[in-house]
């Protein structure tokens, strides 16, 4: 078990957010050699000063920079997972007390339930649509992207529906949601949690979405237990907000039908949570 002093407990809070930070520090650095060394060759034609080589950076490279941060910080927070996976003893559920079991995911339980998995797809399509068309009835909607090509749209599919649900989930929910609810409970962990997953996005729309998608994974983390079924729900809001943004006919119909749809997505995201949770402990 962690150590009591309070200097410990804030280390094993923000060791793996720093490792994060370093190995995106390292990523820009990477992206700015590329920069220089094109800006060599005479294939970039851009000021020799900082901030215009990681602007430039940015705009050409922001994906596999963002790649490289999310892989290379991967096997350190696979580490400390695993670790505190030996040390902490996690009571589940308390948020989530209608549920009778939650470790049907584990061990010789997991045959025959795998089906389940995909019921945790629904919370984040749900979400994804509900938090996209409020941000719009507010009129802080992100304008769409154009793609450039066909790698990049890749690139992006690849972030956004593999590597950033897959390294965001051990780090805010594996590693500092676990670590905070060992030190503080349930609540004020899911708040912190929530609070450092918005802190990740470093921009105030995507903080207040990712803020709330973040309680939602807490939440759902506390019913299961597996941090694979929460993957699956960051990576369907990831995939569901992507198809919003880039295909114009669900787009177009999603905001023509705005009112109806986001009634029936805000009621459908917390019905879903719920069946989840009844259906988790319940023996085939």
């Amino acid at each position: 078990m962690f150590s009591d002093r309070p200097a410990s407990k804030i280390k094993k809070i923000l060791v793996p957010f720093l490792i994060w930070i370093a190995m995106g520090a390292a990523a820009e650095i990477l992206g700015v050699i590329a920069v220089l060394f094109f800006r060599k060759n005479g294939a970039v034609d851009v000021s020799p000063d900082l901030f215009s080589l990681l602007e430039t950076a940015h705009e050409r490279y922001e994906y596999p920079m963002l790649i490289c941060r999310d892989l290379a910080s991967l096997p350190f927070m696979i580490r400390y997972f695993r670790a505190d996976t030996a040390r902490i003893n996690v009571t589940l559920p308390e948020v989530a007390a209608y549920i009778e079991r939650v470790r049907f995911f584990n061990g010789s339980r997991m045959r025959g339930k795998r089906s389940r998995y995909l019921l945790f797809l629904l919370p984040g399509v749900f979400y994804a649509i509900s938090a996209n068309l409020l941000l719009y009835f507010l009129g802080k909607a992100e304008p769409a992207v154009t793609v450039s090509s066909a790698v990049t749209m890749l690139l992006i599919l690849f972030f956004s529906v593999i590597a950033a649900p897959a390294l965001e989930e051990l780090l805010c929910r594996g590693l500092i949601y676990r670590r905070l609810r060992t030190y503080t409970g349930v609540l004020p962990a899911l708040l912190l949690s929530a609070l450092f997953f918005a802190l990740f996005h470093l921009n105030p729309v995507r903080s207040i979405y990712a803020f709330f998608l973040g309680l939602v994974l807490a939440d759902l983390y506390e019913i299961s237990g597996s941090l694979p079924a929460v993957i699956l729900t960051h990576a369907a809001a990831n995939a569901a907000s992507l198809l919003i943004t880039y295909l114009p006919s669900l787009n177009g119909f999603i905001i023509t039908n705005g009112i109806p749809v986001f009634i029936i997505v805000t009621v459908l995201l917390p019905a879903s949570i719920v069946f989840i949770g009844l259906t988790a402990g319940k023996e085939e």
